[in-house]
């Protein structure tokens, strides 16, 4: 599947970029996680460091897929609102799955101060604005049930937005207990975390096919056998094929960074933006004074059409940036560093997809951390699996199982 194109901005930041030996041999383990990418590096690294014999395969190089197309926004507000979690879900369901959102932005920051390296995490406010004035109604409905479940969440009018930034919106909610992280920095310090508990990584290591038996997987390379208790499928949106389940939804979107600038003039506190409208903006910077606005999102995964729209979206986004913020000095000269385009998952229902499958692939776990805060639900799912694994089962887990779409109907009004 081909996730991304273009010219990508994280990979230059890491030198040198680690490498992987190749699976010469076969091999037994108590857990093989398939995919190296952000979501296998969480659970390799966390099912090694509960001493668990983990082996983690990559077809192509580490965060090679859509990791490394990812901008690192880590927020506890889902692109679905509370309030209409709690709508869809009940009350119970819809404010566990923010906490659980809020508490992964904690736990990666708790894990981030472990890794081996910097990982560039940083705590973050989020601006959240109505994008026009007919979104004004929804957004305050939002901001009431966040202060009414207790998120650090505050109401801004026009005036309040326009006194801290360069422009101007009907309304916005400022929030705390959002973060920003360099995604491929993060992978590769997972990967030796993981290393330095006994994690074995390998590269150009493709899964051929698999079969099941009673207590074991059998995985097949081109050339070898790995014979493990229990498979995680964590190949990203690839995953979504393997399933195919109807709650998934991709998309294609769009994302540039800038040359670096000299100040943020008008830029509260380097907060992270984005907006009510769907599909949304968004915008934050980095450690090197870039700033990274994507989004524009169209519904297509086919790389030839997504492609060809490259150069013209990222120039709406620049132009889209160049307005936002026209005090940032000499702003207008600005120019697109990087631009890239890469495939987006969602669900219809708003949550992330995690576990095991209802009726097939017996002793197999799948990764389907769909959504604008994919990150945050990569490091729940691997706890969920962790748990699964080590436990039998998770406090959680039943919110998020394959093949639910068609359980879930809206409560009555």
């Amino acid at each position: 599947m081909d996730l991304v194109s273009g010219s990508l901005f994280w990979h230059p930041t890491i030198h040198p970029t680690p490498s992987y030996p190749t699976v010469e041999e076969d091999l037994t383990c108590d857990v093989l996680v398939i995919g190296g990418g952000i979501g296998g590096l969480l659970c390799g690294a966390l099912l090694a460091e509960q001493g668990l014999k983990t082996i983690l395969i990559e077809k192509d190089t580490i965060t090679s897929g859509s990791t490394q197309a990812s901008t690192g926004l880590l927020q506890y507000s889902s692109d679905k609102h509370l309030s209409s979690c709690i709508h869809t879900f009940g009350e119970t369901n819809g404010v566990r799955f923010y906490r659980l959102c809020r508490q992964s932005i904690h736990d990666l920051e708790a894990l981030c101060a472990r890794l081996p390296f910097d990982a560039q995490f940083h705590p973050r406010e989020s601006l959240y604005y109505a994008s026009c004035r007919a979104d004004v109604p929804k957004l305050q409905a939002e901001y009431e049930a966040l202060k009414r479940y207790g998120f650090d969440a505050t109401y801004w009018d026009d005036q309040e937005i326009s006194s801290h930034f360069s422009f101007s919106k009907p309304a916005a909610i400022f929030s705390n207990d959002n973060a920003e992280v360099n995604p491929v920095a993060l992978s590769f310090s997972l990967a030796q975390f993981g290393i330095d508990h006994n994690l074995r990584i390998y590269e150009h290591s493709k899964l051929i096919r698999w079969d099941n038996e009673e207590h074991h997987v059998n995985c097949y390379t081109r050339k070898h056998r790995i014979r493990a208790r229990k498979v995680v499928f964590a190949k990203g949106y690839e995953t979504a094929q393997m399933t195919n389940d109807p709650n998934a939804v991709l998309v294609s979107t769009y994302a540039i960074a800038t040359e670096p600038v000299r100040e943020y003039t008008d830029w509260y506190q380097r907060a992270m933006i984005w907006e009510t409208a769907r599909p949304y903006l968004y915008l934050r910077t980095t450690d090197d004074n870039r700033i990274l606005i994507g989004g524009l999102d169209e519904r297509t995964i086919r790389p030839e059409e997504r492609d060809s729209k490259l150069l013209h979206k990222s120039d709406v986004l620049l132009n889209t940036l160049k307005s936002m913020f026209p005090n940032i000095p000499d702003i207008q000269n600005l120019k697109i560093a990087y631009q890239w385009a890469g495939v987006f998952g969602s669900t219809h229902d708003g949550y992330p997809i995690i576990g095991e499958h209802p009726s097939k692939f017996p002793n197999c776990y799948f990764v389907q951390a769909f959504g604008g805060n994919g990150m945050a639900y990569n490091l729940m799912a691997a706890q969920i699996i962790r748990d699964f694994i080590i436990k039998g089962a998770h406090p959680d887990a039943d919110m998020f199982r394959l093949y639910r779409s068609n359980e879930n109907k809206p409560l009555p009004s």
